[in-house]
This record gives structure tokens, sequence and C-alpha cells, in this order.
């Protein structure tokens, strides 16, 4: 199994989604990342999706929403890690 080519082309979906991100930070709605593909692509390839939920949302509800979302999966992190040190 070649791991290297998988990961060159996740390396490229991640960039090319933070570019496209920057460029459009209200985000661009549902499958943005496969409708805008060609526009921001460095080389070829087909993806439907970014292969990351951060990016994702990011790339479909903006910048803030992809905050919140991150903000809200800490917050679990912490709560859950008080609730377990308390057992």
């Amino acid at each position: 199994m070649n791991t290297d080519g998988s990961l060159n082309e996740r390396y490229l979906y991640y960039k090319n989604a933070i570019i496209y991100s920057l460029h459009h930070p209200f985000g661009k709605g549902a499958y943005a990342f496969y409708f805008a593909q060609s526009q921001f692509q460095n080389t070829y390839y087909y993806a439907i999706d970014v292969h990351n939920d951060y990016l994702q949302i990011m790339l479909e509800a903006g910048i803030m929403p992809a905050l919140l979302f991150v903000i809200v999966l800490v917050m679990q992190f912490f709560q859950r890690k008080i609730l377990l040190s308390k057992s």
C-alpha cells in the first residue's frame, strides 16, 4: 500500500481548501470543495470533499462557524475529562 501518494493528495486538498476559505470567509455552501476545485487547483485531482471535517465546515459555512465547531469540541473534551477525573 502506497501511503505517500495519499498523504500528498491530502496535503494538496488541505492547502487548497485553506486558500479558498481565506478568499471566501463566509463559506460557499454545500459541496463547495467539489464545485470549486477547478478554480483553485494547482494540480489536477478529483475529490468530492476535503476529507477533514474542520476544513469542510470552514469551506461550506465559513470561518466563524468552523471556529465555533472547534470551541464546542474543546469544551466537550474538557467537560468529559473533568467528569472522568471525578469518578
